[in-house]
């Protein structure tokens, strides 16, 4: 059960790791997109 859970949290976590890696990346490739957003 509580392996389970650790997976579960791992998962959530670098799925996001892996999102705010891309609206990173995405925000410095474009500052027009940066400045939109502002």
């Amino acid at each position: 059960m509580l392996q389970n859970v650790a997976c579960i949290l791992f998962l959530h976590f670098f799925s996001a790791l892996i999102y705010f890696f891309y609206v990173y990346t995405s925000l410095n490739t474009s500052e027009h997109g940066f400045l939109s957003l502002m």
